[in-house]
C-alpha cells in the first residue's frame, strides 16, 4: 500500500491517516547506504548498508521507522537484532 511520510512523532492511527495511504514511514535523520542494498533472489531489498546522513535536515527522527497498522500486509522475510555501541 502507499505508506504517509512524516519527519516527526505524531499519534496517526489507521483511522486518522490521510485518504489513500495505509502505512506510516517516519523519516530519519540516519539511513542505511543505499550504494550497499542487497536484493534477494526473489526481488526482495534488504538494506544493508552502514549508516550514512539522509539529508533530512527537518526530521526529530534518528531512523527510519514503519508502522503498518494492518497484520494482514505484512510478509515477515528476515529479522534483525541490532546493538548500538554510543559513543560518548
Amino acid at each position: 500500500g502507499q505508506m504517509y511520510e512524516c519527519y516527526n512523532a505524531t499519534s496517526l492511527s489507521a483511522e486518522t491517516l490521510p485518504t489513500d495511504t495505509q502505512s506510516t514511514k517516519g523519516c530519519g535523520q540516519t539511513i542505511p547506504d543505499p550504494k550497499e542494498n542487497y536484493y534477494t533472489d526473489d526481488g526482495v531489498l534488504i538494506p544493508m548498508g552502514h549508516g550514512v546522513n539522509a539529508n533530512t535536515q527537518y526530521s526529530s527522527l534518528l531512523y527510519n521507522e514503519y508502522i503498518v497498522y494492518n497484520t494482514d500486509q505484512v510478509k515477515l522475510k528476515y529479522l534483525l537484532r541490532i546493538e548500538f555501541n554510543y559513543k560518548d
